[in-house]
């Protein structure tokens, strides 16, 4: 028997979870049942793991001095710092760390209340780390940036103090 309305919707059933811990249990469920349009877009957060939870990336402005050049060497001096150029020449600065919200199933403990930039992101297929890595380039240490900038000509060393 189909439930659906009509031909052009197809039915979707899932569950949100979430963590009260002013209720005394870790869980709760709340099952959700609705309808969405043949073609709709329902992001692949199963499948995917979590990936954007376990980052945050603050975009940079594009490093345009040798000063600019040193304090990106000095940030991927830090444990768990990476730098990154998006596919669309974009700079920024990512910081390993996973949301305290992730749950070990990589679920969100805080799904109905979770900030907007989470709730916004994945919305249409193709925008998340799930179908494509967002970095065009990537470092994780010192020596991957050196080795970027002198492929690239780029002059970024400070002129050695005379004794």
């Amino acid at each position: 028997m189909d439930i659906c309305p009509d031909s052009k919707s197809s039915c979707f059933l899932f569950t949100v979870y979430f963590v009260s811990e002013k209720k005394g249990c870790l869980f709760w469920g709340v099952v959700y049942c609705g309808f969405m349009k043949k073609g709709e877009f329902f992001p692949p957060c199963k499948e995917c793991g979590g990936r954007c939870c376990k980052y945050v990336a603050i975009e940079t402005d594009k490093p345009a001095s040798k000063t600019d050049y040193d304090n990106i060497r000095w940030y991927l001096l830090h444990e768990n710092i990476s730098v990154f150029i998006d596919h669309n020449s974009r700079w920024y600065i990512e910081f390993r760390t996973p949301c305290l919200e992730q749950l070990e199933d990589n679920k969100c403990g805080n799904h109905i209340d979770r900030p907007r930039i989470c709730a916004g992101h994945g919305n249409t297929e193709g925008e998340c780390e799930f179908y494509d890595s967002p970095y065009r380039e990537y470092f994780s240490s010192e020596k991957e940036f050196i080795a970027y900038l002198d492929k690239r000509g780029i002059d970024w060393r400070f002129s050695r103090r005379k004794k």
